[in-house]
């Protein structure tokens, strides 16, 4: 099964509609948040797909 990585910035932002197509896809989904979790651990290259998502704007 491949792997998403997903870093999330603000906890209020999600995938919208990329979640339901990576699940169709047959994708397991990892979601860190980077805000509260310390990231050096984390190898982003292990992930067959790496999405990193924004914040609120302004």
């Amino acid at each position: 099964m491949p792997t998403a990585l997903v870093l999330r910035h603000d906890p209020a932002i999600g995938l919208g509609n990329l979640e339901q197509t990576l699940v169709d896809n047959g994708y397991s989904i990892s979601v860190v948040d980077a805000s509260l979790k310390n990231l050096a651990g984390i190898d982003p290259a292990a992930a067959d797909l790496l999405v990193v998502l924004g914040g609120e704007e302004g």
